[in-house]
């Protein structure tokens, strides 16, 4: 079995093991563009279906959570505590909205409004001023956002 490592420029991201293959390894050293990677993934996930699923670490009142990142719906901010809502828990912890959407950004989360960040892969439809998330809840687009969140999507399922 072979793990496929991402390796990241200057800020230093990386997803280590994120997927395991039984055909064959890559290793991709070189500056690339999701539609790259989403591209290259697509090509190995034809002829193997195993998943391992991406995860992050998170502390919240002296304890460390591993979560899973597809169970993320959205994340949101009240003032310095970022509440991270999962399928069936919520997790708050001391974060920077902003340091999340940056962690998060190539996994397909992206800001909606200037308090909350949303997992594109969560998202049934979008109004001007609201979205709604396939669990049925329903978030705010902000007015300066709805551009961006339109693009974003458009962006994220044709790159597919």
């Amino acid at each position: 079995m072979y793990n496929i490592v991402f390796c990241f420029n200057e800020n230093n991201k990386r997803i280590d093991d994120a997927f395991e293959f039984t055909s064959r390894t890559d290793i991709i050293e070189k500056e690339a563009s999701l539609l790259y990677y989403r591209r290259f993934l697509t090509e190995i996930l034809q002829g193997n279906r195993e998943y391992v699923p991406v995860k992050m670490l998170v502390r919240s009142r002296g304890e460390l959570h591993v979560l899973e990142i597809e169970k993320i719906n959205y994340i949101e901010i009240f003032g310095r505590i970022v509440a991270i809502h999962l399928d069936e828990e919520t997790v708050e912890a001391y974060a920077a909205l902003e340091e999340m959407e940056e962690r998060l950004w190539d996994l397909g989360f992206f800001r909606v409004h200037r308090s909350f960040l949303v997992s594109v892969n969560k998202i049934k439809k979008v109004s001007r001023t609201s979205l709604v998330l396939e669990n049925g809840e329903e978030l705010p687009v902000g007015k300066t956002y709805y551009k961006k969140v339109k693009e974003r999507l458009e962006e994220w399922y044709t790159s597919l």
